[in-house]
C-alpha cells in the first residue's frame, strides 16, 4: 500500500470507526500500533483553567518506558505537583502526553487533582485606612493616607505606625510612590495653584524639592522611583493648544544631585505618553512608551539608550512595572503578565485562565501581581522564580482580610495586600510561607 488512508487517536477507552468513500480497487489494511508511555516530567494544562501551561507537572515515577500493546491498558503511576486550587468539589484534570516508539505523541492520558492545599502566610501588621506603594527591607513603607480630608504622602513603620511626610507651604496634598534602603523616598506633590511637582524626601523625612525640568514649559511633573544612589525618574507633562488642536508631551527624565535633570528618549515620534515606573541600583529604567498611540514596554540603559521590550504573542501592548537588580523585568502584555530576562526575553507568566499583571519583583526573582480567578475577579498572586503561580487570598485567614490588590513586596518576602477588613477596608503587611 502506497498512500496513508487514515489516522486516527482516541485516548482511554472507546472504539473508532474509518469508513472509504469512493473505494478505489486494491488491498486495503488497518493498523493498530502500540505505544509508548514517557518517563520523566512532562507539563499540563487544566481543563478548567483553560489551558494555561506551566501550573504544573506530571513526574511518571517509572525509569523506563512501558510496551502498551494494542487494545490492552497500563497504569501509570505519577506524581502531580501543582499550583493552584480547584474552584469547586469536582477537582482539576490535567492532560499527560503519551508518545510512540519514535516519540511522537499520539494520545494523552487524564489526571485528576481532586484537591490543592496552600500553606499560610504569617500576618505581621494590620494597616487601616492607607495605602502602601512601596516598602523596603528594613520594613519602612510609603504611600498616601486621607488626613484632613485630603490626600497626604506618609511613611509606616511596625514601630511608629503612621508619620505624615511633610509637603511645604504651598503643597495641599501628595504621594510617596517609592522609598530606597537607605530611606530615602520619591513621589509628589499638589500645589495650591494645582500644579503637580516631584517630590523627593530625606531619611530624616525632610523635604527637599528638584525642581521640574526646564526643556519645555511643563506644567506638571512627578518623581515616580528612585535607586539607592539617589538616582529619581518620572516624567514631566506639558498639553498645547494650538489653532484648536492639543498636542501631549509625556516624557521622561532621570535626576540626580550631581547631574541634575536628564532626559530619556521616546521609543518613537510620538511623545503624547513616555512614562518611567522603575529603575535599578545599575542604573537601568524601565517604563512604557508609545509606537503608533500604543504602549510598548520599554528599557532604558544608565547611557540613556531606550530599547522596545515588545509584546505578547498575540497581544497589542505592554508596560514594564519593575525592574530587578539583575535585570529581570516584569510588567503586563494586553490581558497577561510578563517576566523578561536579557536571555530569554519576554514570555507569559502562568494565570488562571483569564486576566493577570505584574507590579513588582524581588532580587531573587519573586513577583507579586494580580490574576482572575474568573472574569473581572481578581486576586492578588505571587510567581516563584520557575514561574509557578500561588494564590495569595488562601494564605491568609478571611476573617483578618479579604486581600483584593497587590502592592508591594520586598527581598525578604513580606508581602503588603490591600482589601476588605471586616466592613471596611485596609492593608495587611504579611510574611509569605515557605513555598516549594
Amino acid at each position: 500500500m502506497a498512500n496513508i488512508v487514515a489516522r486516527l487517536v482516541s485516548p482511554g477507552p472507546g472504539g473508532e470507526h474509518i469508513r472509504l468513500r469512493n473505494r478505489l480497487p486494491g488491498t486495503y489494511a488497518v493498523v493498530v500500533g502500540g505505544t509508548d508511555v514517557p518517563s520523566g516530567t512532562t507539563q499540563f494544562d487544566y481543563h478548567e483553567r483553560l489551558f494555561s501551561r506551566g501550573i504544573g507537572t506530571v513526574a511518571v515515577d517509572s525509569s523506563q518506558p512501558q510496551l502498551l500493546p494494542p487494545g490492552q491498558r497500563l497504569p501509570i503511576k505519577a506524581t502531580v505537583t501543582v499550583a493552584a486550587e480547584p474552584m469547586n468539589d469536582e477537582g482539576l484534570v490535567a492532560m499527560v502526553p503519551v508518545a510512540n516508539d519514535h516519540g511522537t505523541t499520539i494520545g494523552y492520558a487524564d489526571v485528576l487533582v481532586t484537591s490543592v492545599s496552600t500553606p499560610d502566610g504569617t500576618v505581621l501588621a494590620n494597616m487601616t485606612a492607607m495605602v502602601g506603594a512601596d516598602m523596603n527591607n528594613a520594613g519602612v513603607m510609603v504611600g498616601d493616607k486621607q488626613i484632613s480630608a485630603r490626600t497626604k504622602p506618609i511613611r509606616w513603620t511596625r514601630d511608629g505606625g503612621v508619620e505624615p511626610l511633610p509637603i511645604g507651604d504651598t503643597g495641599r496634598a501628595g504621594t510617596a510612590y517609592d522609598v530606597n534602603e537607605t530611606g530615602e523616598i520619591a513621589g509628589e506633590i499638589t500645589l495650591t495653584t494645582g500644579k503637580l511637582v516631584p517630590a523627593l524626601w530625606k531619611a530624616d523625612g525632610s523635604l527637599t524639592s528638584i525642581g521640574v525640568p526646564t526643556w519645555r514649559a511643563y506644567t506638571s511633573a512627578r518623581a515616580s522611583a528612585l535607586n539607592d544612589a539617589g538616582q529619581v525618574v518620572g516624567d514631566a507633562r506639558l498639553l498645547v493648544t494650538v489653532n484648536g488642536v492639543g498636542h501631549t508631551w509625556d516624557e521622561g527624565y532621570v535626576w540626580s544631585a550631581t547631574d541634575g535633570f536628564r532626559q530619556l528618549p521616546h521609543l518613537t515620534d510620538d511623545t503624547s505618553e513616555t512614562l518611567p515606573h522603575a529603575i535599578n541600583d545599575a542604573g537601568w529604567v524601565v517604563g512604557s512608551s508609545k509606537i503608533n498611540g500604543t504602549k510598548h514596554a520599554v528599557m532604558w540603559s544608565p547611557e540613556g539608550t531606550i530599547e522596545d521590550l515588545g509584546v505578547l504573542p498575540g497581544m497589542g501592548d505592554s508596560d514594564a512595572t519593575a525592574i530587578s537588580q539583575n535585570g529581570t523585568v516584569v510588567g503586563a502584555s494586553g490581558d497577561d503578565a510578563f517576566v523578561w530576562t536579557r536571555a530569554g526575553g519576554m514570555h507569559r507568566l502562568a494565570d488562571y485562565g483569564f486576566d493577570a499583571g505584574a507590579v513588582k519583583v524581588t532580587a531573587d526573582g519573586w513577583v507579586l501581581g494580580s490574576a482572575e480567578v474568573q472574569p473581572r475577579d481578581s486576586v492578588p498572586v505571587v510567581w516563584d522564580p520557575q514561574g509557578r503561580v500561588y494564590d495569595v487570598t488562601r494564605m491568609v485567614d478571611p476573617g483578618t482580610i479579604y486581600p483584593l490588590q497587590p502592592m508591594t513586596i520586598n527581598d525578604k518576602h513580606e508581602v503588603v495586600v490591600y482589601g476588605y477588613v471586616g466592613s471596611a477596608s485596609g492593608e495587611v503587611l504579611m510574611q509569605l510561607p515557605s513555598l516549594p
